[in-house]
């Protein structure tokens, strides 16, 4: 004290620095594990890491400088958690199936944070360790071919619906924003697929369903930053949430959430009303289980797995159609061969989930789009111990992200890489290379239906209508910085439709 009072300044500023001090450097201890690692990559601030220049210029559009600038893995910071980004494909495999029982936790920037409401955590997108691999035993017969097939029904309906809207746009429009027709064909079938609820989301936008569905991924999102000050201290996470503050709102939950349990509720009073939806097979493996004597899914996790099923599924389909109607106006010659792919293998047919498997084109057609245009960008999981994976150390509570964006991008695997040419798919191609619904036991368990709705609602389309660029369609596409964990457009997508004069345009639905 003496020696404070000799100095001249009060020991309140003395004090002050000190704990300013302190907090500095323990802002700085907790930025040690990638250099301890050995992992280079861009100098973090304290406390902020590296989300600064994520916010600024977006996850995606910063990888390709990085990896010329450090090689195939660097690491960054999300506020304090390490993330450490792989570029080779031996790694990948690696981590994503050879030695899985070390990443078998998903970790994207919503569940590092952990701030999705109840019962969201309780989906299997969300859920770690032992809960995962039981949920996902009990879900996968959800999407077997058999089942599937049940689908392609309400698929049918809804398809058929967005190709007379489309039409009735062509013949009264010149330039329509394409994503909004692609989110109501979506809203549509996965409201029958999912709870065998019928929807005509392009006449009524008032439905609730529409309401709620807009929120989801508008201002359903929480402030970005909220988000940054849970990932700079993570310890305010359980304030925020007891202020109510959630990756997504949490009246849009809970509306998915009442509507699924009301519906249950619902068939179990009256058997009769059963049908070929994905929550009539939750309740069936629910039942099935419970028979056996094993642990059945409880009603709160069948209501996650339907919010994140109605969540999940309705925008990236909406994405990736966004995506491919721009691939189509833009490359008139792959839309020509498209169509005429499409009426030579199955003319007038039904879309079902065996003959739209005769379309070759249509399939390389899908994923050379998704190649170029992945809807999730970044694929990765939680190290669960300390690894070395050629001489790369991955510390554990890393996260390790596979950049699908990058690598569906890299010289290295495709020739051309930004060239849009579906017929490389008639080679084989390392399956590690394509990560849309990334890969290894922890695949988007839904990637098959997906698949199935984009196919049979392009076949719906274009038996009835062409896409064609404005004069202001650009000519490369540029992503939103600011889409969290999403690939989207900088600017909505518009384009003109014109009707396909070499087929009769009857309105039907």
């Amino acid at each position: 004290m003496d020696i404070l009072q000799w100095s001249g300044i009060h020991p309140a500023v003395w004090y002050g620095a000190g704990v300013c001090l302190l907090i500095y450097l323990y802002g700085k201890w907790r930025l040690r594990a990638l250099s301890n690692a050995g992992i280079p990559g861009p100098p973090p601030t304290i406390f902020l890491g590296n989300l600064k220049q994520m916010a600024k210029h977006g996850i995606v559009n910063r990888h390709r400088r990085h990896l010329k600038t450090y090689g195939k893995v660097y690491g960054q910071y999300l506020g304090a958690l390490p993330h450490i980004f792989v570029h080779d494909l031996d790694i990948v495999k690696e981590v994503f199936l050879k030695n899985f029982h070390n990443f078998i936790n998903r970790m994207s920037l919503f569940q590092s944070l952990n701030m999705n409401p109840y019962p969201v955590d309780m989906a299997l997108l969300f859920v770690r360790d032992g809960t995962w691999s039981r949920l996902r035993k009990m879900t996968t017969p959800a999407f077997t071919g058999a089942k599937l097939k049940h689908m392609c029904g309400h698929i049918n309906t809804a398809s058929e619906s967005l190709a007379s809207n489309l039409v009735e746009a062509a013949e009264h429009t010149d330039a329509t924003c394409v994503k909004e027709y692609f989110i109501a064909f979506a809203l549509d079938t996965i409201a029958r697929t999912a709870f065998g609820i019928e929807l005509d989301s392009q006449k009524d936008l008032s439905d609730p369903f529409v309401v709620n569905s807009t929120k989801l991924f508008s201002d359903g999102f929480v402030n970005s930053k909220c988000l940054m000050l849970s990932a700079m201290f993570p310890s305010l996470k359980r304030l925020l949430k007891l202020c109510g503050v959630y990756t997504f709102s949490s009246s849009v939950v809970n509306f998915y959430r009442e509507t699924a349990e009301r519906i249950v509720v619902q068939r179990r009073r009256r058997p009769e009303e059963r049908k070929t939806d994905f929550l009539q097979l939750l309740i069936d493996a629910e039942d099935s289980t419970a028979d056996k004597g094993a642990k059945c899914l409880s009603p709160e996790e069948i209501y996650a797995q339907c919010v994140l099923f109605f969540g999940a599924g309705f925008e990236t389909v909406s994405t990736s159609l966004q995506f491919m109607s721009y691939v189509l106006a833009t490359h008139p010659t792959v839309q020509k061969k498209l169509i005429e792919a499409i009426d030579s293998q199955i003319g007038d047919e039904e879309p079902t989930y065996d003959n739209i498997q005769r379309i070759e084109y249509l399939e390389h057609f899908i994923r050379e789009t998704l190649r170029l245009y992945p809807p999730v960008p970044l694929a990765a999981r939680e190290t669960a111990s300390t690894v070395e994976i050629k001489g790369y150390t991955f510390p554990k509570g890393s996260v390790v992200v596979a950049p699908t964006l990058e690598i569906h991008r890299d010289p290295e695997y495709f020739d051309q890489p930004d060239s849009f040419i579906p017929e490389r798919w008639k080679e084989t191609v390392n399956p590690i290379s394509w990560l849309p619904f990334g890969y290894g036991p922890r695949q988007c368990i839904a990637m098959r239906l997906a698949m199935v709705e984009m196919k049979i609602g392009l076949i719906h389309v274009l038996r009835r209508v062409e896409f064609v660029r404005l004069p202001d369609t650009p000519e490369v596409m540029e992503f939103d910085p600011q889409a969290y964990g999403r690939l989207a457009p900088e600017e909505p997508i518009k384009l003109k439709f014109k009707l396909r004069r070499d087929r009769p345009n009857k309105t039907t639905v």
